[in-house]
């Protein structure tokens, strides 16, 4: 378990990657909103690849955690 003592916040991007990946992704978010002092975001790019997320993610990243 998880001892954090401060606020940790953490963005989960996912494309459209195959199952393996989508439901890793799914998993981890799952295991880490579980988890105290932690702020999660998962957030699915079904119009992207590996190839193609990486600047959409940052840029939607930086949106959302800057809030």
């Amino acid at each position: 378990k998880a001892n954090l003592h401060k606020p940790v916040r953490a963005y989960i991007a996912v494309g459209k990657e195959g199952v393996q990946m989508e439901g890793d992704a799914k998993k981890l978010h799952t295991i880490l909103s579980n988890t105290k002092n932690v702020k999660t975001w998962l957030v699915s790019f079904p119009n992207e690849s590996h190839l193609t997320i990486q600047h959409n993610a940052l840029y939607k990243g930086f949106v959302l955690m800057g809030k």
